[in-house]
């Protein structure tokens, strides 16, 4: 399943003046864009109004335009209105969509116990892990916070980023969580594994490595999580106990069983 389908629904907003310019900010809808530009909006004449509120509804991809709703948000529809005065609504909505298309990484949402694990650990996994450790140790906050704090800025993101989160949250991290308490039985072992799914989560937007907030003590270039997401498509999953040292766990296969476990240095 895509990361991006029907479930992901977002909304542009823009007012179109007679003039065919399009006003439109992210995370502003038309009642603000209309008072920050002082647009009169004081009649009900259609040949007096001087512009149009337009709405692009966007359900699944947002690059597939055949599932855009286009429609205009008010009563009164002026007498200039054409398909000119659309057309540039669907211009300004290009730009619109060109921002998310370049911060979001469009690829499949995978479930790692659906995949088959390796025959063994081996050291190179244990390298990922020990990245991973560095990871979750050295990051100024939680891979939650790390994740939540670097995509939602801007505020305007979080129109974007609450579904995709319910998503992943839906598809794959509340298996996460319950497979990983039952192999274990134990809750703080359990957080670990969440904090795994925030990790990959993030995997899923395109942030120059300044942006990621809180992670500069960890070592390397890129998504500083991303040992958490080689292990993930090879369908491991670490989990840790709640206390220094850290023992380790990776988990595989359908029942989430431990594959491995121990300290590493």
């Amino acid at each position: 399943m895509s990361f991006f389908d029907a479930n992901i629904n977002t909304t542009f907003y823009c007012v179109v003046l007679r003039d065919k310019r399009v006003l439109w900010a992210y995370g502003k809808g038309h009642d603000v864009l209309i008072s920050e530009n002082h647009i009169p909006d004081d009649t009900l004449d259609p040949d007096k109004y001087q512009f149009c509120k337009c709405v692009i509804s966007c359900q699944g991809s947002i690059c597939l335009d055949e599932k855009n709703a286009f429609s205009l948000s008010q009563d009164v529809i002026p007498r200039w209105w054409s398909l000119d005065h659309k057309q540039a609504a669907l211009n300004a909505f290009e730009e619109w969509k060109a921002y998310f298309d370049n911060i979001t990484i469009r690829k499949e949402v995978v479930n790692p116990f659906t995949l088959l694990p390796p025959n063994e650990v081996t050291p190179d996994h244990l390298r990922l892990l020990k990245r991973w450790e560095m990871a979750y140790i050295g990051a100024g906050y939680s891979p939650e916070s790390v994740i939540k704090g670097s995509i939602n800025n801007p505020k305007f993101m979080e129109e974007i980023t609450r579904p995709m989160e319910a998503k992943i949250w839906r598809e794959v991290g509340r298996h996460v969580e319950s497979m990983i308490f039952v192999a274990t039985q134990d809750r703080c072992t359990t957080q670990s594994a969440m904090a795994a799914v925030w990790a990959y989560y993030g995997s899923f937007f395109n942030l120059p490595r300044e942006q990621w907030r809180g992670t500069e003590a960890i070592p390397g270039t890129g998504y500083p999580f991303q040992p958490l997401v080689d292990l993930w498509l090879q369908g491991l999953i670490p989990s840790c106990t709640g206390t220094l040292p850290y023992v380790w766990r990776l988990h595989g296969g359908p029942d989430g069983r431990v594959l491995w476990e121990g300290t590493i240095g």
